[in-house]
């Protein structure tokens, strides 16, 4: 419920693809069946996609989002690749040599808010 946690400490939390795009990153384009989390298989009642590269980094270098730039992951995934895979990635492909890779493959841009800093009316810190 981020828009919950977002209204409730006053946070501006953008949300992740827009409707339209969403949709096409988590339906099978023949079938229009919902597709399953590329990572562990599962199918979760609502549909979950991943950006590749951080939203706001994507539109400022391609001028808006895209199919390409997701991935359909249940949330357990979808939080493994953000706040895992993605810095893994960064070191394998920088020691192989890749050059100008996303600013926000290097570190984790999400929020996260604990039990505790609701209560203390603390912000959320990037972790």
């Amino acid at each position: 419920l981020p828009w919950l946690i977002s209204f409730s400490l006053g946070l501006s939390i953008h949300m992740a693809f827009n409707a339209g795009v969403k949709k096409l990153i988590v339906t099978d384009p023949k079938t229009k069946q919902r597709l399953p989390c590329v990572m562990c298989g599962s199918i979760y009642p609502m549909a979950d996609a991943v950006h590749i590269i951080d939203e706001k980094e994507w539109v400022r270098h391609i001028g808006h989002d895209s199919k390409k730039n997701g991935i359909p992951l249940c949330p357990n995934c979808h939080r493994v690749f953000d706040e895992i895979l993605r810095r893994y990635l960064c070191r394998a492909l920088e020691a192989f040599g890749s050059r100008d890779l996303p600013q926000s493959w290097r570190q984790n841009n999400k929020l996260t808010v604990v039990d505790h800093d609701i209560i203390s009316g603390k912000t959320p810190q990037k972790t």
